[in-house]
């Protein structure tokens, strides 16, 4: 091999490692807090299935870039701001509500959630 086959080698691979590097690097998986007003939501929840079909429109799936993160209330809606602090501490990226005391929480608290 002649050296400037070699330098145009070694220069070709040089730029094609970046490429490479980048491919590899796993995507984000994102943490969904999940706060419920009543009981604990299955994983056969008709709420959570829409949810969960939304979501794979979009190209989030569970347990590929999904994580869900769930705390419920048991129908103790005295409970709520307690399970959304715990959310937040669990570091979640996003906080879904589901059912109308479980709305409240956030509201409560403007500085720290936000409800769109």
């Amino acid at each position: 091999m002649n050296r400037r086959a070699f330098i145009t080698l070694l220069g070709g691979a040089a730029a094609a490692w970046p490429l490479a590097a980048r491919a590899q690097q796993p995507r984000k998986i994102y943490r969904v807090g999940l706060l419920v007003s009543g009981a604990p939501m299955g994983a056969a929840d008709k709420r959570r299935q829409t949810f969960l079909s939304a979501l794979a429109a979009h190209g989030f799936v569970d347990g590929q870039n999904l994580v869900f993160v769930q705390r419920s209330a048991d129908a103790r809606p005295e409970r709520l701001d307690g399970l959304a602090t715990e959310l937040k501490a669990a570091n979640v990226d996003v906080i879904v509500t589901f059912g109308y005391p479980a709305r409240w929480p956030p509201k409560s608290r403007p500085e720290t959630y936000r409800s769109s």
